[in-house]
C-alpha cells in the first residue's frame, strides 16, 4: 500500500470519508480531501499534509466539529505503508469562506515524519 492509500485509511471515518488530492464527482458532503508535499527526503522524510474538510450547510457547526474530531483522532497517529512507517503531528486549523455561501471549508495542516527504506 502506498503512503496516500494508508493516509486515506487513517483519515477516513464512517461520518467523514477522506480522499487523496480530490474527491470523486459523486462524493456526498461532508468529506475530507488531503494533499501531501515532501519537504525533506532521505531515509527519514518530512511531509506537509493539508487537509480540507468540506461540507454543504448553512452553518459551520458540522464542518468545524468534524475537523476538530479528525484533528484529535490523527494527531500523533502512527501508520504503515509499503516502504516504511510514519507519524502525523497537528499544526494549524482555520475556517475558510468559499464563494458559494453554502459550502464550508475547514483547512488543517499537519506534519508527517516518515522512515522509508
Amino acid at each position: 500500500m502506498r503512503m496516500n492509500e494508508a493516509l486515506e485509511e487513517v483519515l477516513s471515518s464512517r461520518e467523514l470519508p477522506a480522499y487523496a488530492n480530490e474527491a470523486p464527482a459523486d462524493a456526498k458532503y461532508p468529506y475530507a480531501v488531503f494533499k501531501t508535499k515532501r519537504i525533506t527526503s532521505g531515509t527519514i522524510c518530512q511531509y506537509r499534509m493539508t487537509v480540507n474538510v468540506w461540507d454543504q450547510r448553512d452553518t459551520w457547526n458540522r464542518a468545524e466539529t468534524l475537523a476538530d474530531k479528525l484533528e484529535k483522532t490523527i494527531d500523533h497517529t502512527r501508520f504503515e505503508f509499503d516502504s516504511g512507517a510514519g507519524m502525523i503531528y497537528k499544526d494549524t486549523c482555520e475556517s475558510n469562506v468559499v464563494e458559494d455561501k453554502k459550502l464550508k471549508k475547514v483547512e488543517m495542516t499537519f506534519e508527517i515524519r516518515t522512515v522509508e527504506e
